[in-house]
């Protein structure tokens, strides 16, 4: 009568110690029900346990499926999911799994295993203090969007928030709020007094009249005019590249450019619309015309955004991708393409 009192005890504070546990979680975990699901069910050892894995469960198949590669692997492959999956809202994967898509990649976050990583994907966080407070959790902020100092779940991630514009964009000059001057490359110069904050406005430097029927470009001061161009006219943060001799490019009419936009050969610079058309030369080169405004060249299609991809201007950037012509669209004459797993590419 005694053992079958302590065995009912047991198992009422078992069950008492899992809610609690998902309880004190669940404020930060609100989407990740199967994770408190899970705890709930088994109690605190079936998350914290080491468990042995099933025979062949935690191996790659010969012929891996697009489930294998990005679904949800066997919980025996992991001796504790607690640290990634509840503190992180990370997500527990095989070595072999698909991880492009993970900000960052975190080893032996899922038990003992060498061969099991912690991926964490911080746009997923949406229900942390950031997100609360009208921030974005993501891996850097990068040129468009500020650092807060208001934390995300995982302490890997960055609180940003979107660089707003208060007279900038609305010129729709080619100009764009970034979060430093470090960002206004080639052609732009940064105006501090155009967008919110701490962001600066790029704005493309304009040609004289002078400049352009000398078939120059205008250029920001601190970079060097290209080859064959000599620097001249100089006004603020501003100047004329004008050719040294026979200009190698000039315009043709076959495209509305304005003096923000310019004709030279080769390639344009970052942050600026490439067209084949509206240039032309005399002396043989293969000439561009190059349109202020290009800081986004690729629009993602709903083929690409079904299938998970992403739109790439070169080579895919993660290894077991492959480049598509169909599911992305560009917005100049420079070619998008849609990057797909090749799980996705034998359906």
């Amino acid at each position: 009568m005694m053992k079958i009192l302590i065995l009912i005890f047991s198992l009422v504070f078992a069950s008492a110690a899992a809610e609690a546990f998902a309880e004190e979680y669940r404020g930060k975990t609100e989407l990740h029900q199967d994770v408190l699901k899970y705890v709930l069910k088994y109690g605190l050892g079936g998350v914290e346990r080491k468990r042995k894995a099933r025979a062949g469960l935690c191996e790659k198949p010969e012929t891996p499926s697009c489930e294998d590669y990005f679904g949800d692997a066997d919980p025996s492959c992991f001796g504790d999911r607690t640290s990634c999956e509840i503190n992180d809202l990370g997500k527990c994967k095989l070595w072999w799994q698909d991880s492009c898509k993970c900000d960052f990649i975190e080893w032996n976050r899922c038990g003992e295993r060498s061969n099991t990583f912690c991926c964490i994907e911080c746009r997923n966080d949406i229900a942390s203090e950031c997100t609360r407070q009208g921030g974005e959790c993501r891996k850097t902020c990068a040129r468009f969007h500020q650092a807060v100092n208001t934390t995300c779940t995982s302490p890997s991630c960055s609180c940003c928030s979107k660089c707003e514009s208060v007279s900038c964009e609305q010129a729709k000059d080619g100009s764009m709020c970034v979060t430093d001057a470090s960002y206004c490359l080639h052609g732009y110069y940064a105006d501090p007094d155009s967008c919110s904050g701490d962001c600066v406005c790029c704005k493309p430097c304009l040609a004289s009249q002078q400049c352009m029927e000398a078939h120059g470009y205008p250029e920001n001061v601190k970079f060097d005019c290209r080859p064959g161009y000599l620097a001249t006219d100089v006004s603020g943060s501003c100047k004329c590249c004008k050719p040294e001799d026979q200009a190698p490019c000039h315009r043709n009419g076959e495209r509305n450019m304005s003096p923000a936009d310019f004709c030279v050969p080769e390639k344009c610079p970052p942050n600026y619309y490439e067209y084949e058309t509206g240039c032309s030369s005399n002396a043989g080169r293969e000439c561009r015309c190059c349109e202020a405004g290009g800081w986004q060249r690729c629009l993602k299609g709903k083929s690409c955004s079904d299938n998970d991809g992403c739109c790439s201007s070169s080579e895919c950037p993660c290894s077991g991708y492959h480049n598509v012509t169909e599911g992305c669209t560009s917005r100049d004459d420079v070619a998008c393409t849609c990057c797909l797993h090749e799980c996705k590419l034998t359906r």
